[in-house]
Order: structure tokens, then C-alpha cells, then sequence
């Protein structure tokens, strides 16, 4: 955040997902095959698997940087 053209605050995003059911569903991706994870996410809004999706991504790229790094 900016006032007066200096820095005077930083807004952490890091947890934003607290609390977001989708969050826990990202797991769909990494565990289950196709049939399986739409056996999973039967039921569920299409918008909280978009963001489930959006979290399992997130995930593997922080996994695909640390491998990277190493």
C-alpha cells in the first residue's frame, strides 16, 4: 500500500484461503485419476471446482520451483 508515494502498509495474501472448502478439494488432482476425482467432486459448484483446481496448480508449481531450486 502507498500514501503520500512511500510504502506504508503490505497486504499478505498467504492465507487467503482459509476457510475455502476448495482449498481442501485441490487434493482431487494430485490423488485421484479422472474417474475417480469426478466421482469426488460430484455435487459440488462449479466454481468451487474451478478454485480447487486453481489450488492444486498453485501447489504443484510451488512444488515444480522447490525441485527446481534444488
Amino acid at each position: 500500500m502507498v500514501k503520500d508515494e512511500s510504502l506504508c502498509g503490505v497486504i499478505d495474501f498467504g492465507i487467503m484461503g482459509t476457510g475455502d472448502p476448495a482449498c481442501d478439494y485441490a487434493m482431487a488432482w494430485t490423488f485421484f485419476d479422472s474417474r475417480s476425482r469426478k466421482r469426488f467432486l460430484q455435487g459440488l459448484h462449479s466454481d468451487t471446482i474451478d478454485r480447487a483446481r486453481g489450488w492444486a496448480l498453485w501447489k504443484a508449481l510451488i512444488t515444480l520451483n522447490a525441485i527446481l531450486e534444488e
